[in-house]
């Protein structure tokens, strides 16, 4: 994390060199977009809590498997869904919040569309659709690991909670016969962004319109 404060602050001191400078750009910034982008495991983040997710609000951050201790990804084209970052670095970006009749919704962006976290109807293998089917948040337990709640997921038709595989496959399913079924959200925490954080989440945002 040093160096990448170090990194933050080259990176920060190039952007706001540029946006003081009268002189007009003689590119498009697109690379010091993306290393302004990469910045953002520096910004604070804060964990999910059941009376947060009670209020309604969406958070934007990520799914984290306490089981595995590892962030959930996906698996490229297919995007079929892992707890296996052990850092938000090539952990899905996701959007989670509380619908109006008290269901869970997440998803995310890719590519400019939206996919939802979501399964197979036959094997319950969890993967990133573009349609929604009824999630909810169940089981909050405040964590002995991390200052936030862990929580279950269940899928609303069958009862059946979201969870790995087994303790040496960390593939999530919708099934009776999983195990690891305790989850926690990590968010960003917008409320304590100062002016230089700001920015480097909007670049995130713009230049991570995808899995990662």
């Amino acid at each position: 994390m040093e160096k990448l404060m170090q990194r933050r602050g080259e990176v920060l001191a190039r952007v706001h060199e540029l946006r003081g400078s009268q002189v007009k750009p003689q590119d498009n910034g697109e690379k010091l977009d993306r290393d302004l982008a990469a910045l953002h495991p520096t910004l604070p983040l804060k964990w999910l809590t059941s009376s947060l997710f009670a209020t309604g609000t969406a958070f934007v951050g990520f799914l984290y498997n306490t089981g595995f201790s590892c962030y959930v990804s996906a698996d490229g084209d297919d995007k079929w869904l892992f707890a296996a970052k052990s850092t938000t670095d090539g952990a899905v970006r996701w959007t989670l919040y509380k619908d109006s009749v008290g269901n869970l919704v997440i998803n995310a962006t890719i590519g400019g569309a939206t996919f939802f976290f979501n399964w197979r109807n036959t094997t319950g293998a969890c993967k990133l659709y573009d349609s929604y089917d009824k999630m909810t948040a169940q089981t909050w337990v405040q964590s002995g690991v991390f200052d936030g709640d862990t929580f279950q997921m269940q899928n609303a038709d069958n009862k059946q909670l979201i969870g790995a595989w087994s303790n040496s496959d960390n593939e999530l399913y919708n099934r009776t016969n999983i195990v690891r079924r305790e989850f926690g959200f990590q968010f960003f925490d917008k409320e304590a962004f100062s002016a230089d954080d700001k920015l480097i989440y909007s670049a995130f945002m713009k230049e991570n319109g995808s899995i990662h």
